[in-house]
């Protein structure tokens, strides 16, 4: 990196406007230098030494005209006027002389040549001057020999001179002429050489640009060379970024490959689950099925890729319809779960549940689709069932054996009293008495088979949706029993036979209503929501239920009333197991029994 790299690019402006500031100083100096240099020389050629030589040339005109004015009359004889006039004009002539050498000397002393110049012109004023006013013709020849001498003698320095002169002025021309064009390419070079320099960074901001659209494309792109300056610092940056970038790709990359081998992973246990699953988009339509779920509904998948849930071959198995679909699409339902028949013999569990897309939020999500799971559960049904023939078989067992147990004691009473009946009587014996034995034992009997008959032949629910407010203030209304109160939540709905409901919550009530007998106290039914199941909750202020009949309620013939069969209680939980409900008895906290009825929501 130079040093002129190293500069910003202001500092490089302003470098390169002072060194072409001092190019042209350099350049406009010497050549005027040179030129002032040339007219020095020229005014004094023109004004001095031109003046000089013509001054001289005329001396010797007239010094060449005097000789021959003496040769042509050296025979005749020279006449003493003419002689005067030509010694006057020569000696004239030293006047005039004299100025050239005074001008010589006041303006151009300082040349070095000068000086030989003007003691000659001294030697040639001083030989004119010593002519004599009238001369005769030999004194004027002698004179004028020292005047040509001297004229000659001057007249060579001074021609020396200009030749002299005009070949400096010559090579003066030439040589200011190569050095201004020397000085013109030098500063043409100069500025040829700062331009480059100054569009460098300009050159590199173009690789800067392919740079960028290499990067854009996707496409390799080389290490920049940065410097010091601005633009340098902008270049190193940049390969900054893209060492960033690249790093960043290759992170990605690893996560990509990451991503993909769990999506992979991921639709291998989708695919090999022997559960049926079918992915849905944000409006309901299938994207995805896997192996079981085509082997369910017996399709290839482009026949129902696109389709909505609600169509066949699907439609029929979704829990709650289109209607439902929508809520869990909206985000108003999380979760919907529905046992079906699906052809013969077959029972299906299906699920549909919402696929949430929580992004980078922990407590929110949007919902993106839907996941329906359904599950072949006839072997577990069919087990339940077979399981709940073979509760019930023992179950009839152990009533039919407790039957046998409850009816012989009536039978023997009433075999007893018939005896006695048959027999003599003695005078004092009561026949009322003994037929009023009779006939309450023979109505214990028809109680207990009356109850056996029902849990033995227990029809199947007929499951429909039970506004339970109306439902409850209408069976109360019917007990007419002003000890009763109820308090039901509002729209609360359940899906439950209505038979089988009044038949259970009327054996509970009746249950509430003899344990309190004709003491004080009131008995509470309440309806409540929990989450998606319904709670009816029947409590009395009676004395309760002993520890050892709680633990046994339930089975039949386990009573805590001395005159009660059992069997009401076993009767109402297995109405309520059939219908996906449960029962629940205990003591309440302030003493009382406390019932309760759980069910779903409709």
């Amino acid at each position: 990196m130079t040093l002129f790299g190293q500069l910003s690019i202001l500092r490089r402006l302003l470098l390169a406007y002072f060194l072409l500031i001092a190019v042209v100083g350099v350049v406009t100096s010497v050549a005027s230098l040179r030129i002032w240099n040339s007219t020095t020389q020229m005014v004094l050629t023109g004004d001095g030494l031109l003046p000089l030589a013509d001054a001289l040339g005329e001396l010797k005109a007239l010094s060449a005209a005097t000789n021959s004015y003496l040769g042509a009359r050296a025979a005749a004889g020279a006449q003493a006027e003419e002689l005067t006039r030509y010694g006057g004009a020569l000696k004239t002539r030293a006047q005039h002389l004299e100025k050239h050498r005074q001008k010589l000397i006041d303006r151009w002393s300082d040349q070095g040549f000068i000086p030989a110049i003007t003691d000659s012109l001294a030697g040639l004023i001083q030989a004119l001057e010593d002519l004599p006013n009238n001369p005769d013709e030999e004194t004027l020849t002698t004179g004028l020999r020292r005047v040509d001498e001297q004229t000659q003698r001057t007249l060579v320095l001074t021609r020396a001179r200009l030749t002299q002169f005009t070949r400096r002025a010559e090579q003066v021309r030439s040589g200011e002429l190569r050095l201004l064009i020397g000085l013109a390419v030098a500063g043409v070079l100069a500025v040829i050489l700062l331009s480059f320099a100054m569009i460098a960074p300009f050159r590199r901001l173009q690789l800067l640009r392919r740079a960028v659209h290499d990067l854009e494309r996707g496409r390799p792109v080389p290490e920049l060379d940065g410097g010091q300056d601005e633009i340098g610092r902008v270049l190193q940056a940049f390969n900054r970024m893209v060492e960033a970038i690249r790093k960043r790709e290759a992170a990605l990359g690893d996560e990509r490959s990451q991503a993909r081998a769990l999506q992979r992973e991921a639709d291998n246990l989708v695919e090999s689950m022997p559960l049926a699953i079918v992915l849905a988009d944000g409006t309901g339509r299938v994207r995805r099925l896997n192996r079981a779920a085509r082997s369910l509904f017996g399709s290839r998948p482009q026949d129902m890729v696109g389709k909505s849930l609600s169509e066949a071959p699907i439609g029929p198995l979704l829990p709650g319809g289109e209607a439902r679909l929508q809520r869990i699409l909206a985000g108003e339902e999380t979760w919907v779960m529905e046992e079906v028949d699906h052809g013969t013999n077959q029972t299906l569990t299906v699920h549909l549940i919402p696929l949430e897309d929580r992004g980078d939020r922990v407590l929110t999500a949007k919902v993106k689709g839907a996941i329906l799971v359904i599950e072949d559960v006839s072997r577990r049904v069919q087990a339940e069932q077979g399981l709940r023939r073979h509760e019930r078989h023992a179950a009839m067992g152990r009533v039919a054996a407790r039957v046998v147990h409850e009816v012989r004691n009536p039978l023997s009473t009433i075999g007893l009293a018939a005896r006695m009946l048959s027999d003599d009587l003695p005078t004092d014996a009561d026949p009322e008495g003994w037929l009023a034995q009779i006939r309450s034992e023979a109505e214990r009997l028809e109680r207990v088979t009356d109850a056996y008959l029902r849990l033995a032949r227990l029809p199947d629910p007929q499951p429909s949706t039970i506004d339970l407010g109306p439902f409850v203030a209408e069976m109360i209304a019917f007990l007419n029993d002003p000890r009763v109160e109820h308090q039901v939540d509002d729209g609360l709905q359940v899906l439950a036979d209505a038979d089988g409901l009044k038949g259970v919550l009327m054996n509970l009530i009746q249950n509430a209503q003899q344990a309190l007998g004709e003491g004080e106290g009131g008995i509470r039914v309440r309806g409540e929501r929990k989450g998606d199941r319904a709670i009816l909750t029947i409590a009395d202020d009676g004395p309760g239920l002993p520890d050892a009949v709680l633990k046994q309620l339930g089975e039949p013939f386990v009573d805590g009333r001395p005159s009660g069969t059992g069997l009401g209680i076993a009767l109402a939980m297995e109405i309520l197991s059939n219908q996906d409900g449960h029962l629940t008895i205990e003591n309440g906290e302030h003493g009382g029994a406390r019932c309760q009825v759980n069910l779903p929501q409709a």
